[in-house]
């Protein structure tokens, strides 16, 4: 699950200026002690339908909790499963399948697709050369990538890739639940 990987986690400081080192340490150890649960239990679906999770004041707020609430150590608190299902509701999982200043469905659903469905998608074009649209005042992210629903180049994996990606854009790029993208419902 790439779990080791959420402390190497970079984020745009001007966006997200209290997401440093400490905070992915801690959303690290948080989905340590979720997948640690997850197998104590016997319980393998809570894999996805889990819905406790750790949380310290840290990284409360990438949770949408307020800090004041908790301490320094990470403890159990339940949420609602349709906002924080298993790992793939996980902050530390969702900030790591994102860029540095914004969410990112197609390297979401590409986890989805290789890591958890063992389907592995063939490489885009030699030529194609595959960049990100920046945010753009007033367009929302499924708005910024349309173009590759609608180029012939793209479209072929695009089909399978953005119905799995842009299901994860409640989240931005650090794994907080958002209820608008840009401004935009």
């Amino acid at each position: 699950l790439k779990i080791k990987l959420v402390d190497d986690i970079v984020k745009d400081p001007d966006l997200y200026p209290d997401f440093d080192a400490a905070v992915a340490t801690d959303l690290r150890r948080s989905m340590e002690l979720f997948m640690s649960d997850v197998f104590e239990s016997g319980q393998t679906q809570n894999v996805y339908r889990g819905t406790t999770h750790y949380v310290n004041a840290r990284i409360a707020p990438y949770f949408n909790l307020d800090p004041a609430d908790y301490g320094d150590q990470l403890v159990p608190v339940d949420f609602d499963a349709d906002r924080r299902p298993g790992i793939l509701g996980h902050p530390g999982l969702m900030a790591l399948l994102a860029k540095a200043n914004q969410s990112d469905p197609i390297h979401r659903a590409l986890f989805v697709r290789e890591r958890l469905l063992c389907q592995h998608l063939p490489p885009p074009p030699d030529d194609l050369v595959v960049v990100a649209p920046d945010p753009a005042p007033g367009l929302t992210t499924r708005q910024r990538f349309a173009q590759h629903s609608e180029d012939v180049a793209c479209s072929g994996c695009h089909r399978r890739l953005d119905v799995l990606g842009f299901g994860f854009e409640h989240y931005d790029a650090v794994g907080a639940w958002r209820d608008t993208d840009n401004g935009t419902d």
